[in-house]
């Protein structure tokens, strides 16, 4: 499922993908215009999804580690700071890392809240 934030006009502001079942659900991909970071707009599109739960589910992502580097690649875990500092703030906590998740040196960081 998908729920996007636009300005009015057709401009895409920033979307949010994400899949449920009985028991759980997963953000799958969120992105927000660089232009538009620290409006609210990301926690506007979680808030979305999260207030139609209509019974406890544990709500969960998959991220990158801080840590995490791909070789050969200028990939940097350290751009995930934001990323994980964000979710943090809206109550997710850190359930488990696991280590090459997505190949050598780029590990997986899962992050949960129960709603």
């Amino acid at each position: 499922q998908t729920i996007v934030c636009d300005d009015g006009n057709g401009g895409l502001l920033g979307f949010l993908i994400w899949s449920t079942d009985a028991h759980e659900l997963e953000l799958l991909w969120m992105a927000v215009d660089p232009s538009c970071v620290r409006r609210g707009i990301g926690r506007r599109l979680v808030d979305a999804v999260l207030c139609h739960l209509t019974t406890e589910k544990r709500v969960f992502l998959r991220t990158a580690t801080t840590d995490s580097v791909i070789p050969g690649t200028p990939f940097s875990g350290s751009a995930y700071k934001g990323t994980n500092n964000f979710f943090n703030q809206l109550g997710f906590s850190e359930a488990t890392r696991i280590s090459d998740y997505w190949g050598p040196g780029d590990h997986c960081l899962i992050m949960e809240k129960v709603i």
